[in-house]
């Protein structure tokens, strides 16, 4: 991993950057239970279903690292960290809802404990603009316009989002947008599998994480 790419993660945030190529080196990983607080905790939804809940989001945060991880795109890591934390905050059911995107962000500008949550990544002005849209955009049914300058975020956020799909038993490969992410599939299943052994809580992504790093290690 090049110090030029490392410059780019926000600092909370790089010790779980590194684990993974730590894991790929044949390393020992870093303690997963400093990961504690990444993910928000079943309180924070409006609707805490199993469906779209604290597992799910701790799910596509996984997902969301490991994509990062595997197409080089590392200077979106503070931005789709913030994008997956609120991007189902919101939801007040399982159905088709196009709007909880939009609901999400409004929460996240009127409640200062989102704000708080989530002032680690450091983001400028215009990289929350580029939250803000892939947070809008991700459950709308048709695709972000290739011109806007937050696309490949809002292309991140939507295929980490689309790999949980096999918790519902619809993942339809052709409508991811990374080749990378199409490779995914059986890993998907496996996290998804794993994860309802895990009580939800505080400590669940980093458990989750800490499955993903001992899974890349005994490849």
């Amino acid at each position: 991993m090049l110090m030029t790419d490392l410059l780019r993660v926000p600092a909370h945030l790089l010790p779980l950057v590194q684990s993974l190529q730590h894991a790929a080196d044949g390393r020992s990983p870093v303690d997963p239970a400093t990961l504690s607080g990444l993910c928000p905790v079943p309180q924070d939804f409006q609707h805490p279903s199993l469906v779209h809940g604290q597992r799910h989001v701790a799910r596509v945060m996984v997902h969301a690292f490991r994509l990062l991880q595997a197409t080089g795109l590392r200077e979106h890591t503070g931005a789709l960290w913030a994008a997956v934390y609120l991007h189902d905050l919101a939801r007040t059911h399982d159905g088709v809802c196009h709007r909880h995107g939009a609901d999400a962000w409004t929460r996240f500008e009127q409640e200062a404990g989102l704000r708080e949550a989530l002032a680690p990544a450091g983001l400028g002005e215009d990289q929350w603009r580029g939250v803000k849209t892939a947070v809008t955009w991700h459950c709308k049914w048709r695709e972000l316009p290739d011109a806007d300058p937050h696309l490949v975020l809002a292309r991140l956020l939507k295929d980490a989002d689309g790999l949980d799909r096999v918790r519902i038993r619809d993942l339809d490969l052709s409508y991811l947008r990374f080749r990378q992410t199409t490779r995914m599939e059986g890993f998907s299943w496996a996290l998804h599998d794993y994860s309802l052994t895990v009580p939800e809580g505080p400590e669940l992504f980093g458990r989750l994480w800490a499955w993903t790093l001992a899974r890349a290690l005994r490849a």
